[in-house]
């Protein structure tokens, strides 16, 4: 991971997108975190996102999974490119090959609100997010990386105003698809977003619905599963709390 110098926030702020409510500070912050996580995300304050549904773009669809050739994606208009131009800071030196960034994803986080997620492939190898991830050449995950974001809370617990937001990426090349499990029994299937070489990594962007972020209805746990059904990987989600909530 790259690790931001403390000014850089100040640097990147005049580039924030009006339309995307991404905070280019947090994104500073969560790429300082990355670096005693490199593997699992950190969680983080995040800006503000609701139900997410991975909107379709043209891609080549595999089963339980979408897969985006690399070079078939679509560009990043010159605000992305621009934003990705600030990792290769003398200080970071990142390599981001800014110009080649391609759009991931859509996810709609409220009825008149997406997200995109774009990357960017590094020299040598690797590739960095807008999301504040930069990973090194050679980059292997094949456990589930997920990250949990909020907004909005309370200095008891209580979520106020939202959103919660869960995140992240694989490399296991046997994913297909994520299933995520609640406290009161209810399931909810999130798509996995291939993208080919020179990223070769899947990732994943779900807004949890506000009836789930209240104790007893919590997320609980998201499971990673093959095209058979297997469950390749299962993390617990942790980190989200409510007022009058047990869980850590």
């Amino acid at each position: 991971m790259i690790d931001f110098e403390s000014d850089l926030s100040a640097r990147l702020g005049p580039l924030a997108d009006a339309v995307d409510d991404q905070s280019w500070a947090e994104v500073v912050a969560r790429a300082r975190a990355a670096k005693r996580h490199r593997r699992r995300l950190p969680i983080a304050i995040s800006a503000v996102l609701a139900t997410a549904v991975v909107i379709a773009s043209p891609a080549t669809g595999l089963r339980g999974k979408i897969v985006r050739l690399f070079d078939q994606g679509q560009p990043a208009p010159q605000r992305v490119v621009t934003s990705f131009e600030q990792w290769n800071d003398p200080q970071l030196h990142a390599g981001v090959q800014a110009h080649r960034a391609i759009k991931v994803l859509d996810a709609r986080v409220a009825p008149d609100t997406t997200r995109t997620l774009w990357v960017a492939p590094r020299k040598g190898g690797g590739f960095c997010t807008n999301l504040g991830a930069c990973y090194e050449p050679g980059f292997r995950y094949d456990r589930l990386s997920v990250e949990v974001s909020l907004r909005g809370v309370a200095p008891d617990g209580e979520i106020l105003t939202g959103p919660v937001l869960l995140s992240g990426e694989t490399t296991n090349e046997r994913a297909d698809s994520l299933l995520l499990r609640f406290q009161d029994g209810e399931r909810q299937s999130i798509p996995l977003v291939w993208v080919g070489k020179p990223v070769d990594t899947a990732f994943f962007l779900y807004g949890v619905p506000k009836q789930h972020w209240q104790a007893g209805h919590l997320p609980t746990t998201l499971t990673m599963l093959s095209e058979e059904g297997a469950a390749l990987d299962t993390r617990e989600i942790t980190g989200i709390t409510t007022k009058g909530s047990s869980r850590p």
